[in-house]
């Protein structure tokens, strides 16, 4: 069999979100990305700046829901 020189890409990169920026992703503690499952339930695409903005605050909002709530 030939051998092929091409090595078969990595799958481990960081994620970015559609600023541009690398965040922590949404299952991280601390983190402030926002994944692209959920921004997809709820209807967003997660490519659009604007759609992604809102799942960061919808994500936000659950937060800030948990603290008063007494969780994480």
């Amino acid at each position: 069999m030939p051998s092929s020189s091409k090595q078969p890409s990595s799958s481990t990169s960081k994620s970015t979100s559609a600023s541009g920026q690398s965040g922590k992703g949404a299952g991280s503690q601390g983190g402030t990305g926002v994944s692209p499952n959920f921004a997809q339930s709820y209807g967003l695409k997660f490519h659009d700046p604007k759609d992604y903005a809102e799942a960061q605050a919808i994500q936000q909002a659950f937060r800030d829901q948990d603290a008063k709530q007494g969780g994480r």
